[in-house]
């Protein structure tokens, strides 16, 4: 039995890199679309990087859920503590990459149109 709640604990925080690494995917392809929808004034391609930011949103949402459920389950020590609190800062600076993609995209289309997004 406790063998087998050890390999669903290292699965879980297995998860929360995951979900955190996917998070770094999908950020870093929102500032790429973000920048290259600047640099060739494409407004379709920013209200893409717009509309994808809510997956960026959906997932941090995840990674908190994942964490706090490990916190509560496990009563993580040392090592697997760091990785959690360290799921936990990490995915916030991401999203914050995402939101900064989308500040790009929106001030492409304010440059096109004059028309100001918030």
């Amino acid at each position: 039995m406790e063998r087998q709640t050890r390999q669903e604990y290292i699965h879980d925080l297995e998860v929360v890199q995951d979900l955190v690494a996917s998070m770094g995917d999908k950020a870093l392809l929102a500032v790429e679309r973000a920048m290259k929808a600047l640099l060739e004034n494409d407004t379709a391609l920013a209200h893409k990087v717009m509309h994808d930011d809510d997956d960026i949103d959906d997932m941090i949402v995840k990674v908190e859920d994942q964490c706090i459920l490990l916190i509560a389950k496990q009563q993580p020590i040392a090592h697997d503590l760091r990785v959690i609190a360290t799921g936990f800062k990490i995915s916030t600076d991401i999203e914050r990459i995402g939101d900064h993609a989308v500040n790009i995209a929106e001030w492409v289309i304010y440059l096109e149109t004059a028309e100001r997004i918030h």
